[in-house]
């Protein structure tokens, strides 16, 4: 028997002829020779996730070897006095990811040593690689989420060494994805210095990071549609494709009812799901709710990763699902009403050279507060393929963070000690420090978040680990898997035939996720759906919530909200006989005070709108004249603002007292938002005992610190209700990291601004 596989390398024509004897493989290659830039540039290809034959990846991790919660300051091998050793790779091959955090993440310095040289090709902290341009550039690389990580590949043709600065003390942690070439291939170590192409080559990657959603249909593909209805405790066929080809895009809209509640139509979403069959195999490759097929677990803002995501209702996959002969899309209703949805799909002819893909499978599992002792499994699965990724919600019981302290663990062909062993949940996902606020990238993202809840995604687009008889893929439940939560999770890979998924599936997935804290992070909930410009996707959350206790003492302040939305997508002139009816009907003072507040707003141009929010109490001063003061994180304070042409500078001072230190501030103004985050100053001084010396002068330094999580943030989870849209969700709270110069030091932090006045 023979199998004949082809890749495509900078132009370079890689032939693998692997001879099948017994249950072992002999392998013969051709050499190929491949500059950087071509090599980078091959890696901006979507196929390279389903095509079996690309390298597997490999990591290097600062795990505790002992299995305990130490996953710090673990190192590869002794390194020269301040420097400690994290990877000592024999090439060819390439780090498609690196990921670190800990200690001063900014001050650290990392070097690379290519090849045996003596000097470092790169050399320096992750503040300068970060400003530094090409080719550390978001998507490709940032410091975000309390971590710095980089996709940029680094090839290197015979050897790579990474040090990283260590003083001996402190926790660093750090991850290095690798994958590896057969000896005879030749490719470029990581430039010296960039060439033109070398710095187009980066565009291109970054580019097709970037552009992965609104595609238009081109000639060669086809799409087919279909609106089917699915009675309760039935399954309907939806697509079927006849032929070879693959599958580029697959999408879902549900069609409830008008007359279904809120919590109705989440009941019925939560009872459909999506069965796929590839080539009249007689198993389903893929069988997971229709929701989570697109990303979602519980209730989500809409998204977008770059395979996958939702949108106004719309779930869709975007991962290649190649076939030879045959696709059946089904449909099935597990819940007790009928649903309508509506099913689009694209595909194309394949082409010859890519005979190497595997069939897409994806598979779903949730585990329970009542499975303390055990990880969470997200992928246990027999054959040859590879694991391209999940998405995973983590909901702990126990009111604590404490069960994303959860290594994931990937073990690959039954070995007997595993080759893949992580740090924390955060940092598998690419975050660090039980995450900041929500924030979306093409491979990672962290989709929600509130105490003690997220939901978050990795993609393996360059570095996924491959396999040759089975994967393992799991996440421990918290250390000693001792925490109490609820786990619920979607894995995506490829297998080289079509297989069953080897979850069970009679878990009843109509019942919803009860969260007890959830009144408790309403604001929160609402600041999630913000960030991401879902709107309508947050007004319809009001309607789930309220559906479920019409009654909650700020259901009208919530009402009023919703206003606020419309107000946020369609203008105020649609908005404003809403207000007007608001006051004339409602009888909750704390809401119409709300209201008169936010027309009083639009009543001038010059009108402006401040909101405070602070860890410790804190005076608010605008252009040097005492405004107010707020004394606790769970207030939001809000002053009325007239602001005349000109310059203007909001201030505000506090006594740092307790970590964490912090203060938040907005102002709304009919030309923007005026906002506290990285280019605001502070310095040590108290307004409210005379001016500081300095005030004029040089003595303000930059804001380096931004606290991206919350208001509120722990231990306080709470935030009285209000109305105004986006100026708790968007605004940064910021604070200083340095020792005052006496103790009971007051701090000030101040933002300039200009006001043209041009909307009088």
């Amino acid at each position: 028997m023979e199998k004949i596989s082809k890749l495509v390398l900078g132009g370079k024509l890689l032939l693998l002829v692997l001879f099948v004897s017994g249950c072992g493989f002999s392998q013969q290659e051709e050499a190929w020779n491949v500059s950087y830039s071509d090599f980078v540039k091959d890696l901006a290809d979507s196929q390279r996730l389903a095509d079996l034959t690309v390298p597997g990846s490999h990591i290097l991790t600062s795990y505790d070897p002992t299995g305990g919660n130490e996953d710090y300051s673990h190192f590869q091998g002794e390194a020269e006095p301040g420097w400690c050793l994290v990877a000592d790779l024999k090439g060819p091959g390439f780090v498609s990811r690196f990921w670190t955090t800990g200690g001063k993440r900014q001050d650290r310095k990392v070097r690379f040593f290519f090849d045996g040289e003596r000097k470092p090709r790169i050399d320096a902290t992750i503040a300068e690689l970060q400003k530094g341009g090409l080719p550390f550039i978001i998507p490709l690389s940032a410091d975000e989420q309390a971590c710095w990580y980089s996709y940029v590949p680094v090839t290197y043709a015979k050897s790579l060494k990474i040090l990283m600065s260590w003083e001996g003390k402190g926790k660093l942690y750090y991850q290095v994805n690798y994958s590896s070439f057969p000896s005879n291939n030749v490719v470029e170590s990581f430039p010296k210095s960039f060439s033109q192409d070398d710095n187009e080559a980066i565009m291109t990657l970054a580019a097709f990071y970037k552009d992965y959603s609104g595609r238009e249909i081109t000639q060669e593909e086809s799409l087919h549609e279909a609106t089917i209805t699915v009675q309760p405790g039935k399954t309907v066929e939806a697509i079927e494709l006849e032929g070879s080809g693959v599958i580029s895009d697959v999408e879902f809209k549900v069609l409830p009812p008008s007359d279904m509640s809120p919590i109705e139509a989440e009941q019925v979403l939560r009872g459909l799901f999506v069965h796929a069959e590839w080539d009249s195999s007689g198993v389903e490759s893929i069988s997971l709710p229709l929701a989570s097929f697109g990303g979602e677990i519980w209730r989500c803002p809409s998204f977008q990763s770059m395979y996958y995501g939702k949108s106004n209702g719309t779930y869709s996959c975007r991962f290649p699902m190649p076939y030879s002969r045959s696709a059946v899309f089904r449909i099935e209703n597990r819940s007790d009403k009928a649903a309508q949805i509506n099913i689009r799909a694209v595909s194309r002819p394949m082409n010859p050279q890519e005979k190497n893909m595997g069939y897409f499978h994806s598979v779903w599992n949730r585990t329970l507060p009542s499975d303390t002792g055990k990880p969470h499994a997200v992928l246990r699965t027999k054959g040859r393929g590879k694991y391209i990724g999940c998405v995973l919600g983590a909901m702990s019981k126990d009111n604590s963070w404490w069960l994303l302290e959860a290594d994931e663990i990937i073990r690959t062909d039954e070995e007997a000690i595993v080759g893949w062993r992580g740090t924390g949940l955060e940092d598998y996902f690419t975050g660090g420090w039980y995450y900041k606020n929500n924030l979306l990238r093409p491979l990672h993202g962290l989709i929600f978040k509130v105490p003690y809840q997220t939901v978050q995604y990795r993609i393996h687009q360059n570095d996924a680990p491959s396999f040759d008889s089975s994967i393992e893929v799991y996440f421990e439940r918290g250390p000693d898997n001792a925490s109490h939560g609820l786990m619920e999770s979607v894995a995506f890979y490829y297998l080289e035939t079509p297989s069953v998924v080897q979850f069970p599936d009679d878990l009843k997935t109509t019942e919803l996720s009860s969260d007890p804290l959830e009144q408790a992070v309403i604001m929160q909930t609402l600041c999630n759906y913000e960030r991401f410009g879902d709107y309508k996707g947050a007004s319809r959350y009001i309607d789930f919530y309220l559906d479920k206790d019409p009654t909650v003492g700020f259901a009208s302040v919530l009402r009023l909200r919703q206003i606020a939305y419309i107000e946020r997508t369609e203008g105020i002139q649609k908005a404003a006989p809403e207000y007007r009816s608001f006051t004339g009907s409602n009888t909750n003072a704390a809401a119409l005070n709300y209201a008169k507040l936010i027309m009083w707003y639009h009543s001038s141009p010059k009108h402006a709108i401040l909101s405070v929010n602070c860890s410790n109490p804190t005076q608010v001063f605008m252009d040097g004249k005492a405004i107010g003061s707020v004394s606790h994180p769970q207030i939001f304070g809000l002053f009325p603002i007239v602001l005349s042409k000109g310059d203007h500078e909001l201030m505000l001072e506090t006594a740092p007292r307790r970590y964490p230190e912090w203060v938040h501030a907005c102002l709304r103004t009919h030309e923007g938002m005026v906002m506290t985050d990285q280019n605001c100053e502070f310095m040590w001084g108290a307004m409210s005992e005379g001016t500081p010396k300095g005030y004029r002068g040089s003595s303000w330094r930059r804001t380096a610190d931004i606290i991206h999580e919350g208001p509120p943030a722990a231990p306080h989870i709470w935030m009285t209700p209000h109305p105004m849209v986006d100026m708790q969700a968007l605004a940064k709270a910021v604070w200083v990291n340095t020792t005052p110069p006496k103790e009971g030091s007051g701090v000030l932090f101040r933002k300039r601004f200009v006001f043209s006045g041009r909307a009088d």
